[in-house]
């Protein structure tokens, strides 16, 4: 019986004592016996001491009842007492043999009856003789029951051995009808059930060629499952080199691209995909397709992209090539820059690339139109060459004159250091003309070498500009501490001053400028000064002379304010106010305290 296909266990909430739910019946394990609805709905139970199953009345799920009791034929001469009655008394030549089954007859000579009332008891009846007992045939009887009996034990343990293996074996059967490639853990341990039931049976020689089809069936199940399983594999490994060669596409693989976005649509759309009973999860397939359809996307506008710039590259060679001639007029052969700049307008026909740029590309129809540009080029690298050559013979001029100045010479000056200057500069500003370059840079190396001798010399004309400073200032302060009483003593500082001012003019040193322009006004003044005060020594010794000594009588009113000598003194003064500014302001405040002004 097909216990799943009736079984309810709705009709089951209060099952009997024993028993235990399973997924479409009842077990009860101490007894095997199963409980399940039948076709009509019926309870029934099926039990190992049960030939068919039977309805279920609620109490009959017990086990099988115990045979009846096995009665033994007594034997002559043996006093056989049935099992629970009470055992006579053991006469003279009598044996009691207890657990027969028939009346208790009696063997042999009797006692007497003591009754005192003889005469009331009937008369007995004639003794009978009885043959000696056989204890040999006693004993073999008693052995063959007791094996008998044991092999009744052993069949009825096998009998029920066989009814529980076969009511375990129909309810795995059961159970494993229902089962799909999905119940992998329940198969198992179905499996595992039913190759135990199987040891048993073999081993208790109990033929259950049921479990060998539910076995078979089973396994089937589980190549079934293996089967899909591996299809399932080899659809999610198909996937996944799908989508890594989809990353791995560029934009020159336009077909393969076309091609992946219909594959992967078909997958995000489910009209491509894995199709089983076999419960796998595939949710993945939709959402890393979209992720390829982006990628593949990208892929496809980058090329566009690049296809863009392809196409305006070609419309500039296109310009390029028809301007080429102005273009080479207007370059300066010695500046590799500009020769370079001039020949990169040329790199996508040359080189057949772009920077940046992926995508396949033929500009072989515009090579043939610049032929001839190459060979232009070459002839200004030529003659770029030349002029470098030129450069280089110069360059080593120039050092060699450099190194003729010498700060420790007698002859060395600021000219010879500004000209080295200027030469230098000039010897930058021509390389400079000529770009960058291996020769360019070997050459900005030896400049930079000879900079290094310039350097030397220019510190050394600074030197000689603070020195002639410094003996400006201390000339000044010289000067200015000076006391001067003669003009020969100006001679001697007027010639310092020239030697200095001539150091200024050899050395440039025109932070001294100031201070040599200082010193000149104060020899100057101090000259002045000194040939006007020999100036008026010389008047005043003529006046001396031409008043041949006499003096003037001093007036009255003036005598009250100075003697005649102090009044001499006065007229003197006045005198010399006549050519002295001081002095005249001196005498004229005097006379106007004497009234006289």
């Amino acid at each position: 019986m097909a216990r799943r296909s009736y079984y309810g266990m709705d009709l089951y909430n209060n099952l009997p004592s024993g028993f235990e739910a399973k997924s479409n019946y009842a077990y009860n394990p101490t007894s095997g016996s199963y409980l399940f609805k039948g076709p009509d709905g019926q309870q029934m139970l099926d039990a190992p001491w049960l030939s068919s199953p039977q309805p279920f009345g609620g109490t009959n799920y017990g086990s099988q009842p115990a045979p009846a009791a096995v009665k033994q034929k007594a034997q002559q001469g043996i006093t056989i007492t049935p099992a629970g009655s009470n055992k006579p008394k053991n006469n003279n030549n009598q044996i009691t043999i207890t657990g027969g089954t028939g009346p208790e007859p009696t063997y042999g000579n009797s006692n007497k009856n003591k009754n005192k009332n003889k005469s009331s008891a009937p008369s007995p009846a004639p003794q009978q003789s009885v043959p000696a007992f056989d204890i040999n045939a006693f004993l073999k009887e008693q052995e063959r029951a007791r094996i008998a009996a044991e092999e009744r034990a052993k069949q009825e343990a096998a009998d029920r051995l066989r009814r529980e293996l076969m009511g375990q074996a129909s309810a795995l059967t059961g159970m494993a009808s229902g089962y799909g490639i999905n119940d992998f853990s329940q198969i198992n341990s179905a499996l595992a059930q039913l190759y135990g039931i199987q040891g048993q049976a073999a081993g208790a020689g109990v033929d259950l060629s049921n479990v060998d089809s539910t076995i078979s069936n089973l396994r089937a199940l589980l190549d079934q499952r293996k089967t899909e399983q591996g299809r399932y594999d080899d659809f999610v490994n198909t996937f996944n080199t799908a989508a890594s060669q989809a990353q791995g596409y560029g934009v020159n693989d336009l077909d393969a691209i076309n091609s992946a976005m219909g594959q992967f649509q078909g997958y995000q759309s489910g009209a491509t995909g894995f199709n089983s009973d076999l419960d796998v999860d595939t949710s993945f397939v939709r959402e890393r397709s979209g992720g390829v359809l982006d990628q593949l996307q990208r892929i496809l506008d980058e090329r566009n992209r690049q296809l863009g710039v392809v196409a305006d590259t070609r419309s500039q060679l296109e310009d390029f090539i028809g301007n080429f001639g102005d273009a080479y007029q207007a370059v300066d052969y010695r500046n590799a820059d500009q020769i370079n700049a001039l020949e990169a307008g040329l790199d996508p026909i040359n080189s057949g690339t772009i920077d940046g740029i992926d995508v396949n590309f033929d500009f072989s129809d515009l090579a043939a139109q610049t032929g001839g540009f190459n060979e232009m080029l070459g002839n200004l690298r030529e003659r770029r060459g030349r002029a470098l050559d030129d450069y280089g013979s110069e360059l080593t001029g120039f050092g060699e004159a450099l190194s003729g100045i010498s700060a420790d010479s007698d002859d060395f000056n600021a000219t010879q250091v500004y000209g080295a200057r200027d030469d230098y500069i000039d010897m930058q500003n021509q390389l400079g003309a000529f770009g960058s370059g291996d020769r360019v840079n070997s050459f900005r190396e030896q400049l930079f070498g000879l900079d290094e001798q310039y350097a030397a010399l220019s510190d050394a004309l600074g030197e000689r500009q603070e020195g002639v400073e410094s003996n400006a200032r201390s000339f000044v302060e010289n000067l200015l501490g000076g006391s001067y009483t003669a003009l020969n003593q100006l001679q001697a500082e007027r010639a310092r001053l020239n030697e200095l001012q001539g150091n200024r003019n050899r050395f440039d040193a025109y932070q001294s400028d100031d201070e040599l322009m200082q010193a000149l006004n104060i020899i100057d003044q101090q000259q002045r000064r000194l040939e006007e005060e020999d100036r008026i020594r010389r008047a005043r010794a003529e006046r001396d002379r031409m008043m041949g000594g006499n003096t003037v009588a001093t007036p009255a009113f003036a005598r009250q304010f100075m003697n005649d000598a102090e009044y001499q003194a006065f007229l003197s003064t006045l005198e010399q106010a006549r050519e002295d500014p001081y002095a005249a302001g001196q005498a004229t405040s005097f006379a106007r305290s004497l009234g006289l002004a």
